[in-house]
């Protein structure tokens, strides 16, 4: 099974980086894997006007995210570590969404009768392990 780990933390010597490799290092013990980190591989968020405007035009303008796009499609399986940060995730990992799961790879549109087909059937197994660093109180606000 080949399984794609998608990171997304700025510090290597943070407790997020430590899963993320323990995971990378257990999976790879049985499975093929991608390690994929967002932060250094220098992933941009920044979603270009080109692909902006070939988002629901077609065909998205994803030259920039290619790699991205054909280790996704190859995937068996994804997983996703990253920390929450104000009860979401980090820009870097909404912008990795917005550009890599995309019109095309992640699903197809039908712009005329509004549905949406989904597109990445290869994916076969789906996790999430994420971190939470702020105090208890702040969480029952």
């Amino acid at each position: 099974m080949l399984i794609q780990v998608v990171h997304s933390h700025p510090l290597e010597d943070s407790y997020n980086h430590a899963l993320f490799k323990t995971i990378v290092e257990t999976l790879a013990r049985r499975h093929e894997v991608i390690a994929t980190d967002l932060y250094r591989e220098q992933f941009s968020p920044v979603m270009t006007e080109a692909e902006r405007r070939s988002y629901f035009e077609g065909p998205y303008a994803g030259a920039a995210v290619s790699r991205l796009v054909d280790q996704l499609r190859r995937a068996d399986g994804i997983i996703f570590c990253f920390p929450h940060w104000w009860f979401s995730m980090p820009a870097m990992l909404k912008g990795y969404f917005d550009r890599v799961w995309a019109p095309g790879t992640a699903f197809a549109h039908d712009l005329a009768g509004g549905r949406i087909k989904p597109l990445l059937t290869n994916i076969r197994l789906f996790g999430v392990v994420t971190s939470y660093g702020s105090p208890w109180w702040l969480t029952r606000m």
